[in-house]
């Protein structure tokens, strides 16, 4: 979240500095690698753990491609509830 409100201020700014972009670009890039990269290796250590009915009720497809945010996986991911997961209901609250 730091380095995306830096991209913004560095967009915002009158003549924006496209080296600067680039470069805070490829720097989010590699902290999203590591994160996909640690979500995987959970994963994997899970499914070594588990029992074949656990495994079956597992999401398919592995991080990214399970439900909520739209960085997915088994816990909702990063996305921050803004994917395709249940949002606010009807009183307001989160899972009402």
């Amino acid at each position: 979240m730091v380095k995306r409100g830096e991209l913004r201020s560095l967009w915002a700014a009158p003549k924006p500095d496209r080296d600067a972009i680039l470069k805070k670009q490829a720097e989010m890039d590699e902290i999203r690698q590591k994160i996909r990269k640690a979500h995987t290796e959970e994963r994997l250590a899970m499914t070594k753990i588990l029992t074949p009915e656990q495994r079956a009720a597992m999401p398919p497809g592995g991080p990214g491609l399970g439900r909520g945010g739209r960085q997915g996986g088994m816990c909702g991911g990063l996305g921050g509830g803004r994917g395709m997961g249940r949002g606010r209901g009807p009183r307001g609250g989160f899972w009402d």
